[in-house]
């Protein structure tokens, strides 16, 4: 009894529609609870050890949808605006259980949504920043995706949150020469 292993989520931090839906597993019923935690590298053999940092806890819906194969599929809601960028262990434990969340359901990736990059903070701590203006951003962590891309010469962004270089205009005085692909006056 309990989720498979292997399940692997990806999610947007912030994402309002972003929804842990598809968890598979035998046996699993209304009240059956998620815990989302911290994993680091010394976790990878026993991602849901006891004394890990949590991030988030979930209980399963009451109304649980039948899948294929014997599994059952939840959907647990939104992940916290909160959360930051990076790899964390899904860990399960039965309704009514006072025992600590032991069975590793798989990994949840949370990575920055278009319109914004990746930073950290001087302790080190990431998080999403809303893409600053003259720049575009594709989204994603701990990648060159994650960064923001500034928009080519004399052009710029109308506002924050860009998510693509279509949005780069041409700032007034100059305009899009196509065949040079970029701005002039």
């Amino acid at each position: 009894r309990g989720p498979y292993i292997g399940t692997t989520l990806e999610c947007g931090a912030g994402q309002a529609d972003c929804t842990l839906d598809i968890l598979r597993g035998v046996g699993l019923s209304s009240g059956d609870q998620l815990l989302i935690m911290v994993a680091t590298s010394s976790d990878l053999t026993q991602p849901c050890r006891t004394g890990t940092q949590t991030v988030e806890n979930k209980s399963l819906p009451a109304d649980p949808v039948s899948g294929a194969a014997g599994g059952t599929y939840f959907a647990f809601g939104n992940i916290s605006e909160a959360a930051v960028p990076g790899e964390y262990a899904m860990c399960w434990r039965p309704a009514g259980s006072s025992q600590d969340f032991k069975a590793f359901a798989g990994y949840l990736h949370i990575s920055c949504r278009p319109g914004y990059f990746e930073l950290s903070d001087s302790t080190g701590t990431k998080k999403c920043t809303l893409c600053t203006k003259g720049y575009y951003c594709l989204g994603g962590s701990s990648t060159r995706e994650s960064e923001k891309t500034a928009c080519r010469s004399h052009s710029t962004t109308p506002a924050k949150g860009a998510v693509s270089e279509e949005e780069c205009k041409c700032i007034p005085g100059y305009f899009d020469d196509e065949a040079l692909s970029y701005c002039v006056a």
